[in-house]
């Protein structure tokens, strides 16, 4: 027995492709009930794979768990192994993971809590008893419902324990943030390539209903451009600030090409305007003057963006997206109780569906894409009131450090992935779906533009 341990200890990365290469042969026929005891098999001993590889690298049970929420949601938001299995169930390991997580707090978790200013405890203690009263009293039986427990609490736990570990695990461990950094990297550079593959041959993805598109492993290509609005400014970012050898700048410059033409070709205006405003941020920061060459792209990205938009979805999305605004409006109309206190994390889009049907909104979305309506269905207005004002707070003083040059490189890093994302989702809302991985990532770029540098021109060390 301990001579399976210590090799698999040693050969973990081979192990893991090979579990989930071999997990692949059985997804022909997922739903035959037979197959379900070996991919689940199967599954264990991937995620035993991906811990000793987190372990290796990061040195941190917390911070691995994190990740391997981030890992499971990929799986389920993509089409690759365990897919079927994982796309509506994701948030029970979510929470089990995230459950687990509550084990590993310690005292510098209080810590930072304690040390919060008094207004922001104030709002983040009024969104927290909000929240608990839309979800306990108000939609009490969406939340006893098996989905709805396990939902509810990976959102909830995820939001107040991920930002905080990840900032605590990056201050303690400056030269992690670059390996991280290039798992995010690496990861934009094969969805780009896969993407563009997926231009000329759209059956390499088998649940590919837009042809034309860089689609690549997902299911809607403004999922994949939601990818890139993580990966892009990491690139951007390892070219302006990284390491000088002229190879890296190469393979830099060569996949931040890639990455922006596979962008292009998901066609999603929004992912294509807030990737840019992102680069705009971390441009701002290295040159002013490079600021005035970056503006002349703008108008051509607007055009860009607009015309393609219309040329490969027309203008009945625009009529679509105005009939879920009208389904939203009546929901939320619907009862003052409806207004302050929400439909329930699992129920809205339930509901939404009907509403949306009686008003004879042709759109196939439930949902409607923006975060702020989205937040207020679920949750209601009193809990996403302080969490706006948590927001805002959160990015008036990132915008006074940014203008004040008191940024570190990190943080500048995860403060414009945070506005380009969050820009975006008033046009969509995947950020609050705690089954996509977006969500997740997200929190982490939060903990790591709140890391700690003895100087504020703290460079990367990639």
């Amino acid at each position: 027995m301990n001579i399976f341990i210590s090799y698999f200890k040693k050969n973990y990365l081979t192990l893991l492709v090979f579990f989930l290469i071999l997990s692949s042969f059985f997804l022909n026929d997922a739903s035959n009930f037979s197959y379900k005891l070996p991919l689940l098999v199967l599954l264990f001993f991937s995620l035993l794979s991906l811990f000793f590889i987190g372990i290796d690298y990061f040195d941190s049970p917390s911070f691995v768990l994190i990740n391997s929420i981030v890992f499971f949601t990929f799986l389920g938001f993509s089409i690759l192994p365990y897919n079927e299995y994982l796309k509506d169930n994701v948030f029970i390991i979510v929470f089990g993971v995230n459950f687990s997580l509550l084990f590993l707090l310690d005292n510098n978790f209080v810590k930072f809590y304690k040390n919060l200013k008094s207004g922001t405890k104030f709002f983040l203690f009024l969104y927290c008893f909000a929240l608990v009263i839309s979800i306990l009293v108000y939609n009490s039986e969406d939340f006893f419902s098996p989905y709805g427990f396990f939902k509810n609490g990976a959102y909830f736990i995820s939001l107040l324990t991920i930002p905080v570990i990840s900032k605590i695990f990056f201050t303690e461990n400056h030269s992690k943030i670059d390996i991280f950094l290039n798992i995010i990297n690496y990861f934009g550079l094969i969805t780009a390539v896969f993407g563009i593959l997926t231009i000329f041959s759209p059956g390499l993805n088998s649940f590919n209903s837009y042809e034309g598109t860089a689609i690549s492993f997902f299911k809607h290509p403004n999922a994949t451009s939601s990818i890139y609005n993580f990966s892009i400014p990491v690139t951007y970012y390892f070219i302006l600030f990284g390491k000088k050898q002229s190879s890296t700048k190469i393979l830099n410059w060569i996949i931040l090409i890639l990455s922006s033409f596979a962008l292009f070709f998901t066609f999603s205006r929004f992912g294509i305007i807030t990737v840019f405003l992102s680069l705009f941020i971390i441009t701002y920061k290295k040159s002013k003057k490079f600021v005035f060459f970056f503006l002349l792209f703008l108008p051509v990205t607007l055009i860009f963006s607009l015309s393609e938009f219309f040329v490969s979805k027309g203008t009945g999305t625009v009529f679509g997206r105005l009939g879920l605004m009208a389904t939203t409006i009546t929901m939320l109309t619907a009862s003052m109780e409806k207004l302050f206190w929400g439909y329930g994390i699992v129920s809205t889009t339930k509901v939404f569906e009907d509403v949306k049907l009686s008003l004879n909104v042709p759109d196939l979305n439930n949902v409607p894409h923006n975060i702020i309506l989205y937040s207020i269905l679920q949750f209601g207005l009193i809990s996403t009131i302080p969490l706006i004002y948590l927001g805002l707070r959160y990015t008036f003083k990132g915008l006074v450090k940014f203008f004040n040059n008191s940024f570190s490189n990190y943080q500048l890093l995860g403060f414009s992935i945070f506005i380009g994302l969050i820009v975006k989702n008033m046009a969509e809302d995947l950020l609050i779906f705690p089954e996509f991985p977006m969500f997740y990532l997200l929190l982490i770029f939060v903990g790591i533009s709140f890391v700690e540098f003895k100087s504020n021109n703290q460079n990367s060390n990639i």
